[in-house]
């Protein structure tokens, strides 16, 4: 599968894109390609396609901060940066290996989780009174703060051997990448633009979905770990990791 050759800002119908790229999609773009093989020309999806610079800049620049996307080494069109259209809405996805996407992935949540949370007031919460402020506040804390929780988690000895520690840590990378793959239509990121605040809201739903039962999951982690492991996770030691984990 390769893109066509397009003029800047041109839009055409667009066949579906191999799965390595389709995986970076947002959901709801997703949802509207057609099955593998089949022309999306029906379906009212088109594309827009630009190729630019390299891949673990342009998917940093992918948190808000603008730029293009690289074509990505060993395609035919490699790693070109796709613009997926759903109701006027374009939304950046990025074409990456999986071992690339990983490394990428590891290295972001490396670079958020020493940084400080902004402490937010109720004020400033009442302040947001317009869907765009609350999205823009949320892009950009809750990496940092999901970072942390992460590495929280990672902290703690043998938590792979944890299936809820390991399943709490895996909802939140899962909504570390979305959030952090979020990405507006112009190189100057905004959300005052409401269709893209309307789908920046699919994720966040997505997120909160995914935190459900997360509470009763780290509650018996941590009564297991204390169980099994009373010298090294004492109640001390498990009231404080839940406070600073919750309270992040």
């Amino acid at each position: 599968w390769q893109p066509p050759s397009l003029p800047q800002g041109h839009h055409a119908p667009c066949n579906r894109p191999p799965q390595m790229w389709v995986r970076w999609l947002p959901r709801a773009v997703r949802r509207a390609l057609p099955p593998a093989g089949a022309a999306s020309a029906s379906s009212g999806c088109t594309a827009q396609f630009r190729l630019s610079c390299p891949c673990r800049e342009g998917l940093r620049r992918a948190g808000g901060l603008g730029g293009d996307f690289r074509r990505s080494a060993g395609t035919q069109a490699p790693g070109a940066g796709i613009f997926a259209c759903q109701d006027g809405v374009l939304h950046e996805a990025v074409a990456c290996s999986g071992s690339e996407s990983s490394d990428f992935l590891r290295d972001e949540i490396a670079r958020f989780a020493p940084m400080k949370p902004h402490r937010c007031s109720l004020q400033e919460v009442l302040n947001m009174r317009e869907p765009w402020q609350a999205a823009k506040f949320i892009h950009n804390e809750v990496p940092v703060r999901y970072a942390e929780r992460i590495r929280s988690i990672e902290s703690i000895p043998g938590w792979e051997r944890s299936p809820d520690l390991v399943d709490v840590h895996s909802r939140h990378v899962t909504t570390f990448e979305s959030i952090r793959l979020v990405k507006t239509r112009t190189k100057r990121s905004t959300f005052s633009v409401p269709e893209l605040v309307d789908s920046f809201t699919e994720v966040v739903e997505s997120a909160v979905g995914l935190l459900q039962d997360m509470v009763p999951r780290l509650a018996r982690a941590a009564h297991t770990l204390h169980g099994e492991r009373g010298d090294e996770f004492d109640s001390e030691f498990v009231d404080r990791w839940l406070d600073d984990f919750l309270l992040n």
